[in-house]
């Protein structure tokens, strides 16, 4: 092979590799952060649907998820619910934008995580 041959050739491949080794640290940095945070959402998403199905709310389009959270938010007197979803949207948001460092998605998803446990009694609830 005339790449390990010569020494142009040998530079030349060194670069690609460590390119190649940048892009590849770069893009697993960014999907571990990435997608968790978009997991979280989805997660929230769902339950907030299984929720708004449960009570025969409409949930079909992205504006009906938060007028479920304010529904919710009157029903049980629970302010929180609006924040700690307005928390997770930011995730969500984070996925496609990339701006929340790694200690920022850990704190958000501490908390958005509170919101999952809420959604998810609230969904045994009305299903027993």
């Amino acid at each position: 092979m005339e790449v390990f041959r010569s020494g142009d050739g040998r530079l030349r491949l060194g670069w690609r590799l460590l390119l190649f080794v940048m892009l590849t640290a770069a893009l697993t940095w960014t999907l571990a952060l990435l997608l968790p945070a978009g997991v979280l959402w989805g997660s929230v998403a769902l339950l907030v649907k299984a929720v708004a199905e449960s009570r025969g709310w409409r949930h079909e389009l992205y504006a009906s998820l938060w007028e479920v959270v304010r529904r919710l938010r009157r029903e049980l007197g629970d302010d929180s619910l609006t924040e700690l979803f307005g928390l997770a949207n930011q995730l969500h948001a984070n996925f496609y934008e990339g701006w929340l460092d790694a200690d920022d998605v850990r704190i958000i998803a501490r908390r958005v995580g509170e919101l999952v446990d809420r959604l998810r009694r609230l969904v045994g609830r009305s299903v027993s």
